[in-house]
């Protein structure tokens, strides 16, 4: 099934649409295990480039985004002070709709700002 801004769908049309996609996700965290590594979907914001970034992406089990816990929201910032060593945020994650909400605000609005040069 094809879909575009102008589909309508139902949820469940949706999902077994995705599934077509499942062998190569396996194939990806399998890769990734073997390598000692996992999958963290991640948001990555550069104020200097004015870019954004957003996807899967595979880290080492070593790295600070992977040491949460798994519904844990974290935050690194890597600035000049923080350059070598990133400053780390912890918090609630998917447990708690009002933190996801008011990290997901800060995103939008760092993400604006990337993108009006401020």
């Amino acid at each position: 099934m094809d879909f575009d801004k102008r589909s309508k769908v139902t949820s469940d049309e949706f999902i077994s649409a995705l599934r077509k996609y499942d062998a190569v996700y396996e194939k990806r965290i399998k890769d990734c295990e073997a390598k000692g590594e996992v999958l963290r979907y991640t948001a990555a914001f550069n104020v200097r480039d004015r870019t954004a970034s957003l996807g899967l992406r595979s880290y080492p089990r070593s790295h600070p985004l992977v040491t949460g816990r798994y519904h844990d929201m974290l935050v690194l910032l890597t600035t000049q002070q923080f350059r070598d060593r990133p400053l780390m945020m912890i918090g609630p994650g998917e447990t708690n709709e009002k933190s996801a909400k008011s990290v997901l605000g800060e995103i939008v609005r760092l993400a604006s700002l990337v993108g009006h040069g401020r």
